[in-house]
């Protein structure tokens, strides 16, 4: 073989190398460029990561859709809501109804007060609770003689002569305080007047009121009845008394006038 036969056989034989060399760098840039590429194409476009992100996200939505339409649809929580309402409103009402009837019961209070229970005073002006001659006089300064126990003695009361059955009216407002009775004035009310006032009402019978009684001025509290042992000679009568503060005081000062 020639000298220059050999030399471009040679050269040959190294391009040929050379060019498949390059080839085959070529060759896997392209393929790692393709593969990079289906890489990022699958991440975009896998299936199941796609499927994932379209459950993910719809089913927020769809959940709080159900919610919303359960919530819609559910009688037992619209019911419970109703009912805390209801009890609000209800608590409300009774609350308003309370304070009203407080306000009422308040009302009806100064009403009775007013109309019923005038608070007796030094200025007041009393009925007598029957009419008939005085057997005995109001005496707290000087005795008195009583015919029955033939003594002489002080008298705090009044008694006022009065048949038996005869109707015993109120001298004046006020609360019945007691009821009892004693061996010198038989079956007896007291009431209470206001401002320490009491009057009391002796020798009675078929008594009206009862303890605790709102009474008014001249409303009938019993009848007369036949005198005590204390009181036989003086005849049928009332015994009839007031005080101040527990201390006797003489009945007529109070009146405007004493029938014979």
């Amino acid at each position: 073989m020639s000298r220059n036969k050999m030399i471009r056989t040679t050269m040959g034989g190294i391009l040929l190398v050379v060019a498949l060399a390059a080839g085959v760098s070529v060759y896997d840039i392209q393929k790692n460029k393709a593969a990079s590429e289906d890489t990022l194409t699958a991440q975009n476009t896998d299936p199941s990561v796609i499927e994932k992100k379209i459950l993910t996200m719809p089913e927020t939505e769809t959940n709080v859709s159900a919610d919303k339409k359960n919530t819609d649809a559910d009688p037992t929580q619209a019911t419970d809501k109703q009912e805390i309402q209801t009890v609000e409103t209800s608590a409300g009402e009774v609350k308003a109804q309370t304070e009203s009837k407080e306000n009422t019961s308040d009302n009806q209070i100064k009403e009775t007060s007013a109309g019923v229970s005038q608070v007796f005073t030094e200025n007041s002006v009393i009925d007598w609770p029957v009419q008939g001659k005085i057997l005995l006089d109001y005496s707290m300064d000087e005795t008195t003689y009583f015919s029955t126990l033939n003594v002489y003695k002080c008298n705090p009361a009044v008694l006022l002569k009065a048949e038996a059955d005869t109707p015993v009216h109120a001298a004046y407002a006020g609360t019945v305080k007691d009821i009892f009775t004693s061996a010198e004035t038989g079956d007896t009310v007291i009431v209470d007047m206001g401002n320490g006032y009491e009057a009391t009402y002796g020798q009675l019978k078929e008594i009206t009121v009862s303890k605790g009684d709102t009474i008014q001025k001249g409303m009938q509290i019993g009848n007369v009845c036949e005198p005590t042992k204390y009181y036989r000679n003086e005849g049928t009568n009332l015994y009839f008394a007031m005080t101040k503060d527990n201390e006797p005081v003489d009945p007529a000062i109070y009146t405007e006038f004493l029938t014979e």
